[in-house]
């Protein structure tokens, strides 16, 4: 049985934004729904997911979009802004928007060990879209 999507109409690639749900759950105060983001290295030679709760995806800090024609979507850029280092992303929401997601290093780490603890919540890039990508 593979992943809940809940929204069916967007494909599973680097950058996009897609609702999930949380197939077991493990605590009665876990999200019933995860926001999951397929995201490459810096480099582009790794790929893994990460999982947000609804209430962290809408905390995503939105950077100015005029930096985003030359970013990959969804691949990790190194940041400094303002004497804080982040992680920008060109990501697609659930909405079909395109925005620049800043996240926070400490943050960015909680949303990679919580896909790592729920991998039946994390989606998955068919056969031939990983081959294309």
């Amino acid at each position: 049985m593979g992943t809940p999507i809940i929204d069916k109409s967007m494909k599973v690639v680097l950058g996009n934004c897609i609702r999930v749900s949380n197939m077991e759950k493990k605590h009665r105060l876990e999200a019933s729904v995860y926001v999951c983001i397929q995201v490459e290295s810096e480099d582009g030679r790794d790929e893994y997911a990460i999982l947000l709760t609804q209430g962290e995806y809408d905390k995503i800090i939105k950077a100015d979009t005029v930096e985003m024609k030359g970013m990959v979507p969804g691949r990790i850029y190194h940041r400094h802004i303002l004497g804080k280092n982040y992680y920008a992303v060109r990501l697609k929401g659930y909405d079909d928007l395109e925005f620049i997601g800043l996240f926070e290093i400490p943050d960015w780490k909680k949303f990679f060990e919580r896909a790592l603890k729920h991998p039946e919540s994390c989606t998955k890039k068919g056969i031939i879209t990983d081959l294309l990508d």
